[in-house]
């Protein structure tokens, strides 16, 4: 794999997986502190775009797509974890703070299941693409 094709995969699969942990949370929200019937507005499929795009932004000005090839996974770990933290952040005031919900611990369950969410949808493709390219580099199958 070219550096090229790795960073791709890493775009991709960011991509894709912001958008299922946020499809989950979506899920989780509306069945669990909404309690209602599930029912994808408008809202949904702006905020399914919206939200993946916000996350490759997020991960761009952090500087995860710069040298992917460097990437080992303990970097992949501790990227994934800084990013998550303060994404969930900004996505709880900007979002979700205006939910009504019955208890203000709701909100403290809502910003962990979806740290929790983001954080290990995320987190497994980052390091199985580090964990193939680590093997690749070690059997001498890719230099820098």
């Amino acid at each position: 794999m070219t550096k090229r094709k790795i960073t791709l995969l890493f775009i991709v699969f960011d991509a894709l997986t912001a958008g299922l942990s946020w499809l989950i949370f979506y899920l989780y929200r509306v069945t669990y502190i909404e309690e209602t019937e599930i029912i994808f507005k408008g809202s949904f499929f702006l905020s399914i775009v919206l939200v993946p795009l916000f996350w490759m932004l997020l991960y761009t000005l952090q500087g995860t797509y710069i040298n992917t090839v460097r990437m080992h996974r303990l970097k992949a770990l501790k990227i994934t974890l800084f990013a998550s933290a303060i994404g969930v952040i900004a996505i709880f005031f900007g979002i979700l703070l205006n939910d009504t919900v019955l208890d203000y611990k709701e909100f403290y369950k809502l910003l962990a299941i979806l740290f929790c969410l983001h954080f290990f949808i995320s987190a497994l493709p980052r390091l199985i693409i580090t964990t193939i390219h680590v093997k690749r580099i070690h059997s001498s199958k890719f230099g820098f």
